[in-house]
């Protein structure tokens, strides 16, 4: 099957949406290295949970954009931390697996697939 590339309208014309967004990720990861060098998983982990909320109060839609991007930027930093292992087939083949699976809404709000023993 042939990939088709999707072509996103932005305010600097038409650019293919993957390598914008794999340019902007790359861009916060970056960022986040030079900005933040004693950073921890556990405290960028806090920060999107911060920015989440933040996100959720913005008082209008220009507001939800920048806590929107704040969050892009936070979560894209927790692969700081793990990015020398993650691997595309793993990647790939994994969210191939979820698709498989069946999902139920626990009591706190989060998803487990059926089966998954909870702790």
């Amino acid at each position: 099957m042939k990939e088709q590339k999707e072509i996103v309208k932005t305010n600097r014309g038409d650019c293919d949406a993957s390598l914008m967004w794999y340019t902007l990720a790359q861009m916060a990861i970056q960022w986040n290295v030079d900005a933040l060098p004693e950073n921890d998983i556990k405290s960028q982990y806090k920060k999107i949970a911060e920015e989440i909320d933040e996100y959720l109060t913005a008082p209008n839609p220009k507001e939800k954009r920048k806590e929107a991007a704040d969050i892009f930027i936070s979560a894209i930093g927790v692969l700081r931390f793990c990015i020398q292992d993650l691997d595309e087939i793993e990647v790939a083949a994994k969210i191939e697996k979820l698709k498989q699976r069946t999902w139920e809404r626990m009591p706190d709000g989060t998803h487990h697939h059926k089966g998954k023993e909870i702790k």
